[in-house]
């Protein structure tokens, strides 16, 4: 039997709770359960670090010091944001940023604003390929494009409002800005501006796949969207850590079964052969591993079809962050603004070396100071890149970046996420696949066997029905399943739904669907 050591379990073991992952879900359920209801709880993580899906990296470049994140980036909002308010709850902290210090805001609604200054237009049948062109020339269907974003959020007009059937995103935009009768160009500015959405959105290849339900179910926090620059993100990680002993994380425990209706209460099997006995569950991996599990029969019994159902109805999309370490600088070419790509539809000739994936960036964000490049792509260009040997990447990223900036680049260094190929995560973040209903979210949450007896429990951004694809939304599904245990296991009558939760029958059990 796995024993985590003397210091982290209880005398008696009446309250031992099982936490499947040490990503932000699995720590924040891990500290609530500490410290507001005074619970154990034993965290197995397949990985050797915690933070799952938030991975900050110190650099050093140019005799420049800064913090890249390979995971989730900005805090979505700053007012009600449970990961914001976590860090920033002591504002003396040293370690944590201060509020005046925070930097790269930016406003979602925005996306005309990616126009702002100047755009890069690839033209494989032109003698000159790469040019630059004024932003006014693409601005039109930018701006009608975020009308249309802007129209999907509004609840009034919101298809789901009006009796009109589920749609794609694609096809609503496509509506919306009168596609079919665009000019060619204007064709290609949309092409680029959903590929933005889509790495927004954590789409596979494209907002064909995204359901219209998603902007009647999100909800977007008041205030802006910032990212930790001087931290990263992990300074989230850091600070939920700081609420934890370390004999409570068990690393490099992978979960091979879960027995959730073992007469003696659930056992966890792992890849070591080690067993962990407890009286309740919290299975927190991204949706992808979840399907995964499934399909490998983690679950003993499987999973009620009804769970099964609205786990399908959930994407979990591919997007890979890449970070360039220059040998020179870039010449004649805008710092600090992010500039996009806009790829006419001409195939490039056999004598330029220029990779499928190359097509499937949007733009790029060059830091002179830094000299540092970085860019997203997501789909299958995503998984190709993320597949090239080291070698691979780094003649392939030189030529994409020689290619669009029109001038020789050389390369130090290519730095990629590879979230889709690491086998515990599988993936970037959720959102509604079309033909979702508005219920997956909820259901994805509900315990097994009940919501009278929750043993098996499922956290994570993925189950959040408003927060989904969000830092916030994570730790505040942690929050959620942990106060759900402590009712559980403590039999506290009066602990009712959180704030987060949504309301729904809680005396109905729900092994089957309804």
């Amino acid at each position: 039997m796995c024993d985590p050591g003397p210091s982290s379990l209880p005398e008696d073991g009446r309250h031992s709770v099982a936490i499947v992952g040490a990503g932000l879900a699995g720590l924040s359920a891990a500290s609530r359960l500490r410290l507001r209801h005074g619970i154990h709880a034993t965290l197995f993580e397949a990985q050797s670090r915690p933070g799952g899906r938030v991975f900050s990296r110190q650099l050093q470049h140019c005799g420049h010091e800064f913090v890249i994140d390979l995971g989730a980036t900005w805090w979505h909002g700053t007012h009600g944001n449970a990961a914001y308010e976590l860090v920033f709850e002591n504002a003396l902290r040293r370690d944590a940023p201060r509020k005046e210090e925070e930097s790269d805001r930016w406003n979602e609604g925005d996306r005309a604003l990616l126009f702002s200054t100047s755009a890069i237009v690839v033209d494989f049948n032109s003698h000159v390929r790469t040019s630059r062109i004024h932003p006014r020339l693409s601005l039109s269907v930018a701006r009608a494009y975020d009308r249309a974003i802007e129209a999907l959020s509004d609840v009034d007009s919101h298809p789901l409002k009006t009796g009109d059937n589920d749609r794609s995103m694609r096809d609503t935009l496509e509506r919306s800005v009168n596609y079919d009768a665009l000019p060619d160009f204007e064709r290609c500015v949309f092409q680029t501006l959903d590929k933005l959405e889509c790495c927004w959105n954590g789409c596979s290849n494209s907002t064909r796949d995204m359901s219209t339900h998603r902007s009647s179910q999100y909800i977007t926090l008041p205030g802006d969207n910032v990212r930790p620059q001087r931290t990263g993100m992990t300074v989230v990680v850091d600070k939920l850590l700081s609420s934890l002993q370390p004999a409570q994380i068990l690393y490099n425990k992978s979960v091979t079964s879960v027995h959730w209706q073992h007469e003696q209460g659930p056992h966890l099997h792992f890849s070591d052969g080690s067993l962990r006995k407890a009286r309740a569950v919290l299975w927190t991996p991204s949706l992808n591993v979840t399907k995964q599990a499934v399909k490998q029969q983690l679950f003993r019994p499987q999973l009620p079809q009804f769970k099964l159902k609205h786990l399908e109805q959930r994407g979990q999309g591919v997007v890979e962050k890449v970070f360039v370490l220059l040998e020179t600088h870039l010449l004649d070419f805008v710092s600090d603004a992010a500039v996009p790509i806009i790829w006419l539809p001409a195939p490039p000739p056999a004598t330029l070396s220029c990779a499928a994936w190359c097509k499937g960036a949007f733009a790029i964000l060059y830091s002179a100071e830094k000299r540092l490049v970085s860019f997203w792509l997501n789909g299958d260009p995503a998984l190709e890149l993320s597949q090239l040997s080291e070698k691979q990447a780094l003649e392939q990223v030189s030529s994409f970046l020689s290619l669009v900036c029109d001038q020789k680049v050389s390369v130090t260094s290519v730095i990629r996420s590879n979230w889709c190929c690491n086998p515990f995560v599988l993936g970037s973040y959720s959102y509604p696949r079309l033909g979702c209903s508005l219920e997956s979210v909820d259901r994805l949450a509900d315990p097994l066997p009940s919501l009278e007896k929750p043993v098996l429990c499922f956290a994570g951004e993925g189950t959040h029905p408003h927060f989904y694809s969000t830092v916030h939304g994570a730790i505040e599904s942690g929050y959620r399943e942990a106060d759900r245990i402590a009712a559980f296991l403590t039999r506290t009558p009066d602990v009712g739904p959180t704030a987060t939760d949504t309301p729904r029958r809680q005396e109905k059990a729900l092994t089957s669907d309804t």
